[in-house]
C-alpha cells in the first residue's frame, strides 16, 4: 500500500483467486488510457519462487515490454505474460520499491 501512496495511486488490495496472487489494479493519471496491475504471486510455471510483478495495460491489451529498458532489480517478460518480475528471495523493501518504481515509469510513459 505504501508504493501506491508514494505514487499517488489508489486501489483496493485484491486477491485474484484464479492465480492465487494478491495485488492492486490502478488506472494511471496521465490520461493515456493506461493501467497497471501489480502484486505478489506464488511460485508457478513462470517463476519457481514467490515473486513481485507489475504489468501495464492499454485498455485490456497488455503492453509490449520488448522496448523497455533494463531494471535494476528483476526483468521484463514479453512472451505470454507481458510485465516485469522480481523473485522475492533475498529481496529487501528498498529493492522491491526500486523494482516497482522503475517498472511503473516505463509503463506510464507516453
Amino acid at each position: 500500500a505504501s508504493f501506491l501512496e508514494n505514487h499517488s495511486l489508489t486501489s483496493e488490495i485484491r486477491i485474484w483467486s484464479h492465480h492465487f496472487d494478491t495485488g492492486a489494479y490502478v488506472t494511471l493519471a496521465n490520461n493515456n488510457g493506461r493501467a497497471a496491475g501489480l502484486g505478489l504471486a506464488i511460485p508457478d510455471t513462470m517463476v519457481n519462487d514467490h515473486y513481485f510483478y507489475i504489468s501495464g495495460y492499454d485498455g485490456h491489451k497488455g503492453l509490449d515490454t520488448s522496448g523497455f529498458g533494463p531494471l535494476t532489480h528483476g526483468k521484463w517478460y514479453n512472451n505470454g505474460f507481458k510485465g516485469a518480475v522480481l523473485p522475492t528471495t533475498n529481496v529487501t523493501k528498498a529493492m522491491a520499491d526500486t523494482f516497482f518504481s522503475e517498472a511503473l515509469r516505463y509503463i506510464a510513459a507516453e
